[in-house]
């Protein structure tokens, strides 16, 4: 489980990200929380990707919008890359990074 303290409404505040090994293959999956009040939002469980270099990415799919994230262990915490985009292209694609430290 990894967090974000300092998140603003709408911000990544935590991720969980869960690994397991089967086979020799490596599979994971994670849930996202966005902060909302009066609690946090949550994406369920989402499998996701390992990609080219290491690290992991999911595609989150909400009903207006949806969220790629891409994470990477730093030293002693989790870089999270967030690219917010609309459903219906009205908008365009925003990018954010958290820096995200071990609960």
């Amino acid at each position: 489980m990894w967090v974000n303290p300092d998140a603003a409404a709408k911000e990544l505040i935590r991720l969980e990200v869960e690994t397991k090994c089967q086979d020799d293959q490596v599979f994971a999956r994670i849930r996202a929380f966005t902060k909302c009040t009066p609690r946090d939002c949550k994406w369920g469980w989402t499998k996701a990707e390992l990609r080219d270099g290491g690290g992991l990415r999911v595609l989150l799919i909400g009903f207006l919008s949806s969220k790629i994230i891409d994470v990477r262990k730093i030293g002693e915490n989790l870089d999270a890359f967030v690219t917010n985009i609309t459903n219906d292209g009205s908008q365009p694609e925003r990018l954010k990074s958290y820096s995200l430290k071990r609960l």
